[in-house]
C-alpha cells in the first residue's frame, strides 16, 4: 500500500502542523525518519525542522535535502513543501530527487506528504497549475511524480473545484482519471495498491 497525505497548509503554518500531527499520531513518529524537501532559496529549513520537532520527530531523524549524500539513509516520510509549483518541481528534477521520490513511495512504503505545491506535484502532471501559479522557471515539461493517476488542486473547496471543472477546457481536465481538491484546513489521504 502506498499512502499520500495531501494538504494545502504546510509545516510552516500552525494549521499544517496540526493536520500533519493528527495524520501521523498513531505512527510512533519519534522513531521514524523524515526527508524534508524545500528549495534553498525559500529559507525554510530551520522552520521545517522546528515544526517536525514540535509534532514529535526526533531531531536526529529529520533531514533537510541538500545534496545526493542525504539520500543514503532510509526514510519513512518524504515531505515536499508549499510554494511555487513550477519552482519546486524544477528543483526536484534538477536535484536528482524525482526518481528517488517516485521509487521510494512506490516500492519502499514511504509515506509522501505534500503541502500545496507539494500536493499538486504528487499527481500526474502540474499542467493545471498554469491557472494558479506563475511559471517562473519557464518549464515546458509538466510531468510530475505520478504517484496517483490524477491531479489535485490545493486551496479549493469541493464547490470551487466543481465550478473550476465546469469552466475549464474539457480537453485539459479530461486527461485525468481523478481531479481532487483540498481546502485550507483539510487533508486528503490517498491510499493506493502497489
Amino acid at each position: 500500500m502506498r499512502t499520500l497525505i495531501l494538504l494545502s497548509d504546510g509545516l510552516t503554518t500552525k494549521m499544517g502542523c496540526k493536520l500533519i500531527s493528527k495524520k501521523l499520531a498513531n505512527n510512533n513518529i519519534g522513531e521514524k525518519r523524515i526527508l524534508l524537501i524545500s528549495p534553498p532559496q525559500y529559507g525554510l529549513s530551520d522552520a521545517l525542522v522546528e515544526a517536525c520537532i514540535l509534532i514529535g520527530f526526533a531531531r536526529d531523524n529529520i533531514v533537510i535535502y541538500r545534496d545526493i549524500q542525504d539520500l543514503k539513509a532510509k526514510f519513512n516520510y518524504i515531505y515536499v513543501t508549499e510554494g511555487n509549483t513550477f519552482l519546486i518541481l524544477d528543483y526536484i528534477k534538477k536535484s536528482n530527487l524525482f526518481d528517488y521520490i517516485r521509487n521510494s513511495c512506490r516500492s519502499e512504503n514511504v509515506i509522501y506528504i505534500g503541502a500545496s505545491a507539494g500536493a499538486m506535484i504528487a499527481g500526474k502532471d502540474i499542467r493545471l497549475a498554469l491557472d494558479f501559479d506563475k511559471n517562473i522557471v519557464n518549464m515546458t515539461d509538466y510531468k510530475a511524480l505520478g504517484l496517483f493517476n490524477g491531479t489535485i488542486i490545493p486551496h479549493y473547496k469541493p464547490s470551487e473545484l466543481k465550478r473550476y471543472i465546469e469552466n475549464a477546457d474539457h480537453k485539459l481536465t479530461g486527461r485525468y482519471k481523478n481531479i481532487y481538491s483540498v481546502g485550507n484546513g483539510k487533508t486528503i489521504e490517498i491510499v493506493l495498491d502497489r
